[in-house]
């Protein structure tokens, strides 16, 4: 992004499977929020799926910067969809996610109560991840 004539223009955007970015004004204060939903595991169709996570990036002091915790509604319908996940996802092959399951759901939790929780911190339990 790049900041023009009073707003933010796109000049680049990275998409996969799975990420999204947006701007909106969560807090309805004139400035707009980043929104940037992604996957922690992009190897495959599994990890595409298990592995979800949002952020939420607020202009402070000049520059935009992490503030997951100030926005706690945008978390509330990912602890359910992380439980489900968890609930519903029992084959071999996707396992080896829960403990990522169970990390970001906490994260969430954690987000959904205003303490900040960056869920990339999961990241350190894909499997891949420890060899």
């Amino acid at each position: 992004y790049q900041y023009q004539n009073d707003e933010f223009k796109l000049l680049l955007n990275f998409e996969d499977g799975r990420s999204d970015t947006y701007l909106t004004d969560l807090d309805q204060n004139g400035t707009q929020e980043i929104v940037y939903s992604f996957v922690l595991d992009p190897t495959g169709s599994i990890g595409r799926t298990l592995t979800p996570w949002k952020e939420v990036w607020q202009w402070q002091n000049g520059k935009y910067g992490l503030a997951n915790n100030l926005y706690p509604k945008i978390y509330e319908n990912d602890i359910s969809e992380y439980q489900s996940l968890m609930e519903n996802s029992q084959d071999i092959h996707s396992q080896s996610y829960q403990p990522v399951l169970k990390c970001l759901k906490e994260k969430a939790e954690l987000n959904n109560r205003g303490k900040f929780a960056d869920g990339r911190e999961c990241g350190r339990l894909l499997s891949w991840n420890n060899d």
